[in-house]
């Protein structure tokens, strides 16, 4: 029987959890704007812009790990709510905070910080829950349809979050994203998943977390993809933490221009995310990696270029959209294609673990570029900073291109399925 999206919305389970990620995806998109610009106004820094992207990253490079090893022992539905009721209590306090005028540098780093931890446990009992409520036959359909809808929503929620900002204030904006957590979590809670076999209490600790490391160490397929998904993330690192740095310094604009950029972007992701599936069967793994850091490089040469054509900016800002709109889309794939692949080359009892292992190792990439970011700018300006991630990612595109390790990813390694045992 041929698997459909229709077929997989007519799962109650499917429905509240689809809800969730909506609602999930609707609010950060507008507190990652809200707070983005809430911390540019607190401290007028780039370079404190760029520290707390770092911060935001610490716990899961730090925790995740633990994270994956310590809620595979849990009910992973629990985990999920309580992190969501815990983080919109954290985001409403620094909000009703910053309304009163009261908010500092160091509270929105110890924000950020608890926010971050949260996510940090939420993240592997998400990956896990996944097969606890969806059928088998039905997991790449209902990434890909998340990934798409939840996009499609954050596509919205960027889109307005230059106008609620402009309307009400960012510590107001970051009051809507904590009432939508709030209802995510609910929502979480009411799913009622299927029992099934977990790791054994009795097995110690250490090594449920030395599992997760010999499995993603020992397979090969997951290691280099790993490599390159962790120097993606560095690349675009300057990008995503210095969003308000960008628009005030380089354009001379508000933060309506964060929500067209970013909304450029989100429309690839929902277009790539759901064509995932199909493009999967006909385009090679090492092909979307590939492109990714082509249009990543051409992407930061437009950004580059554009401010020096004050004139006549009209084509250079429509190239900066098409490429966005395509950096988006192969990030779009890219996402599927890694939840996808992560779920059929690990057993349902190891993926807290292993998808804790993975995110940690490529988010240690995203923390260390934003530290070496945050030195950089206190050197250079944002213009050289730009043409030195320009050359990084063409030079990198152009290494992994004759590196034979990289068509690794185009195929299985079905002998790495199971975790090898010590000798």
């Amino acid at each position: 029987m041929k698997r459909t999206y229709r077929h997989l919305l007519a799962q109650s389970n499917y429905r509240k959890s689809l809800a969730a990620a909506v609602l999930n995806r609707f609010g950060d998109s507008i507190d990652a704007i809200a707070m983005s610009w809430l911390a540019y106004q607190v401290t007028g820094s780039a370079a404190f812009s760029s520290l707390n992207f770092m911060v935001n990253f610490l716990p899961s490079v730090l925790f995740q790990p633990f994270c994956g090893a310590i809620v595979e022992r849990k009910n992973h539905r629990l985990i999920i709510s309580l992190c969501d009721f815990a983080r919109a209590a954290v985001t409403f306090a620094i909000a009703v905070t910053a309304i009163f005028g009261n908010v500092s540098a160091w509270m929105i780093l110890l924000a950020t910080f608890a926010i971050s931890t949260l996510e940090a446990f939420r993240q592997p009992a998400s990956v896990a829950f996944i097969p606890e409520f969806i059928p088998k036959e039905d997991i790449e359909n209902g990434v890909a349809l998340n990934n798409s809808v939840s996009n499609v929503v954050v596509l919205i929620g960027m889109g307005c979050a230059g106008i609620i900002i402009a309307a009400v204030g960012a510590p107001r904006g970051i009051l809507i994203d904590a009432s939508c957590i709030a209802v995510s979590g609910l929502l979480i809670f009411l799913i009622r998943a299927r029992k099934t076999e977990s790791v054994s209490k009795e097995e110690a600790f250490t090594e449920v977390l030395k599992e997760g490391f010999r499995f993603l160490f020992s397979h090969t397929n997951l290691k280099v993809m790993a490599v390159i998904c962790m120097l993606i993330n560095m690349l675009g690192t300057p990008f995503m933490s210095l969003q308000a740095a960008i628009c005030s310094e380089m354009f001379h604009k508000g933060p309506a221009l964060i929500s067209l950029m970013n909304a450029c972007y989100l429309a690839g992701s929902v277009v790539g995310s759901f064509l995932s599936p199909y493009l999967r069967k006909r385009v090679k793994n090492s092909t979307i990696f590939l492109s990714m850091f082509l249009m990543i490089g051409a992407a930061y040469l437009m950004l580059v270029i554009a401010p020096r054509f004050d004139s006549q900016p009209a084509v250079l800002y429509l190239l900066l959209v098409l490429l966005l709109f395509a950096v988006g889309f192969a990030s779009g794939v890219l996402n599927v294609m890694l939840s996808v692949l992560m779920m059929e080359m690990t057993e349902q009892e190891y993926l807290s673990r292993v998808s804790s292992v993975f995110s940690a190792s490529v988010m240690a990439g995203q923390l260390a570029a934003a530290g070496v970011i945050s030195a950089i700018l206190t050197k250079v300006d944002l213009y050289h900073l730009f043409l030195v991630v320009t050359a990084a990612s063409f030079v990198i595109c152009a290494i992994l291109f004759v590196l034979p390790a990289t068509r690794s990813v185009d195929t299985a390694d079905p002998k790495d399925k199971e975790p090898k045992p010590d000798v």
